[in-house]
């Protein structure tokens, strides 16, 4: 059994897994067991490793088929799974900007996202993670009916496309107008036939 200990004292939202080398690591058992770790804590953490490339898509694969990013310059050459986040440059620096759920807009969603932090600051970082499932049961109840039965589109969206200014021809409602006009795309990047849909 992996030793592990979690991120925060008393929280079970993140674990640390010690003494782990990826690198090296095959065994069925190993995955079965982070992968339950996984979907009991939501988020793993796994310092101190030394791997490289092909190491770490290897071990992205264990989740799960690796999902291209919709935007093709921020992929790395050689490995279309992995993307490229970085503040280095004008070009990749606003690749992971604002709270977002990663490839919600896709016709099958990631399953995970992975993080391999390369070059880290000695102190701070913008990078904070949500649970949303206990943001979800902590709702009062009346919050609970209310939102029951409703339903979102997840879309991918640019500001040039007109997001705010684009109408839906079937409905007045200024939410549909609103968030129904997202361009969805599919699991390729390409965007569907039915792009701009009224959800109504």
């Amino acid at each position: 059994m992996l030793a592990t200990r979690p991120l925060r004292p008393g929280s079970d939202f993140g674990v640390e897994v010690i003494g782990l080398d990826l690198g090296r690591e095959t065994a069925q058992s190993i995955r079965r067991e982070l992968i339950h770790l996984f979907h009991r804590h939501q988020i793993i953490r796994i310092s101190g490793q030394a791997m490289n490339l092909h190491d770490y898509a290897r071990f992205g694969a264990w989740f799960g088929n690796p999902h291209p990013h919709a935007v093709e310059k921020v992929r790395v050459a050689g490995f279309p799974g992995v993307t490229l986040l970085t503040n280095a440059d004008d070009e990749t620096r606003n690749t992971a900007a604002y709270w977002h759920t990663d490839n919600t807009y896709e016709a099958e969603p990631a399953t995970a996202t992975m993080l391999w932090a390369e070059i880290v600051p000695d102190q701070g970082g913008e990078t904070m993670f949500a649970d949303m499932y206990s943001a979800y049961t902590s709702l009062p109840d009346a919050m609970k009916r209310r939102i029951g039965n409703m339903r979102s589109l997840n879309g991918w969206f640019q500001r040039d496309e007109g997001f705010f200014k684009k109408e839906c021809p079937t409905c007045p409602r200024l939410a549909c107008a609103r968030w129904a006009s997202t361009p969805i795309r599919s699991s390729s990047g390409t965007r569907s036939p039915d792009a701009w849909r009224c959800t109504t």
